[in-house]
């Protein structure tokens, strides 16, 4: 059987080319883009600075709570006098200030009240 050799035909010749100096650009793209890889990634500051910071707010927070706390308790007894900082005086003189329509509203609503003690 005779054997068809097509190649000799066509010839060695390649129908593509690739622009100049692309192997070379292809190298350096490839060696950079392991350099990139390999490079060690800078540390999260904020994986820690994030709790961090919200657990001092959260303190000084519970802190000035607890300070006004006992602080602003004491100066209300200072001023009245008494232990019971809101005490019936208090109430009373508040009401006293309001104007009689203010006053007939209150009065219309707490009478309305279930839970009132009279």
């Amino acid at each position: 059987m005779k054997e068809n050799n097509y190649i000799d035909r066509i010839g060695r010749r390649l129908p593509y080319k690739t622009p100049d100096g692309f192997f070379d650009a292809l190298e350096n793209n490839v060696l950079d883009a392991v350099r990139r890889e390999q490079a060690p990634r800078p540390k999260r500051i904020l994986r820690w600075l994030v709790p961090l910071t919200a657990g001092a707010a959260a303190a000084c927070v519970a802190i000035m709570l607890i300070a006004n706390a006992n602080t602003g308790d004491n100066r209300l007894a200072a001023n009245t006098g008494d232990e019971n900082p809101a005490g019936m005086e208090n109430v009373e003189y508040a009401f006293s200030n309001l104007s009689s329509a203010d006053q007939q509203y209150l009065l219309s609503v707490y009478s309305e009240d279930l839970f009132m003690d009279e």
